[in-house]
């Protein structure tokens, strides 16, 4: 199995935003990978389209959907997991009925596997997906969490809507924005983006995932992103009442 490519970056990076935008709107791109549109909601909380929060948020199986920490004023009242330190929280929420939910895979650089989507709503504005391309890792000091970087739009509202790979497979969910010029100096082909999108991959934090649904996606991780300590792991597990 290909190993994750953790590529940190040769600057310091701001601390990213989560409600802005780095672009503008794209509506849906044409070629992005079918039947994938049906597993990311809305979730707001106020009178839509008016006074209200808005975010986005993206199934992974029949109980558990994935969005950001800083949604948290819109998961009010829904039994959350956040994580620890990352902008990141699980949301349990049996769905009606199963279904043959998206992939849960990787994004790589340089293998034909970098080109991405971020899928989420925009504010005031219908299901939208703006492709990119995978950058690199980057590091957000506030947190001290690693994050993925691509060069696609992202809008105040999409947070936490899905990321996918071009096979249609689910990455990530999209963060936000860091405004900062970042360059990737160590890497094979020199990189630097300004105002990068980001967002946080399933693969940097599989040690949450797996502690709180039991599932383990990625078995052969050897080197996490973002490895929870082992206190951690036993407050996550004393909060499932394990």
């Amino acid at each position: 199995m290909k190993k994750f490519s953790s590529l940190m970056p040769s600057v310091s990076c701001l601390l990213i935003a989560g409600c802005t935008a780095n672009g503008f709107y794209e509506g849906y791109s044409s070629t992005t990978p079918k039947e994938i549109e049906s597993y990311n909601e809305k979730i707001f909380i106020g009178i839509p389209f008016s006074l209200s929060f808005e975010g986005s948020s993206v199934r992974i199986n029949d109980e558990w959907v994935a969005t950001v920490a800083h949604n948290k004023v819109i998961l009010i009242g829904r039994e959350v997991y956040y994580h620890p330190r990352c902008d990141f929280a699980l949301i349990r929420d049996k769905a009606d009925q199963k279904e043959n939910y998206p992939k849960v895979g990787y994004v790589y650089e340089n293998d034909g596997y970098n080109e991405i989507y971020h899928l989420g709503y925009p504010l005031f504005a219908p299901l939208s997906s703006h492709k990119g391309n995978y950058l690199g890792e980057v590091i957000n000091p506030t947190d001290n969490c690693s994050y993925s970087a691509t060069d696609g739009t992202v809008i105040g509202g999409m947070s936490g809507g899905g990321v996918y790979n071009n096979k249609g497979d689910v990455v990530g969910v999209t963060t936000g924005v860091m405004y900062k010029n970042i360059k990737w100096d160590k890497t094979v082909n020199k990189r630097e983006q300004m105002a990068p999108g980001i967002f946080m991959s399933f693969l940097g934090v599989e040690d949450f995932i797996h502690e709180v649904t039991g599932i383990e996606y990625y078995p052969n991780t050897v080197n996490l992103s973002n490895p929870l300590t082992e206190q951690e792991k036993a407050d996550i597990r004393k909060q499932l009442g394990k």
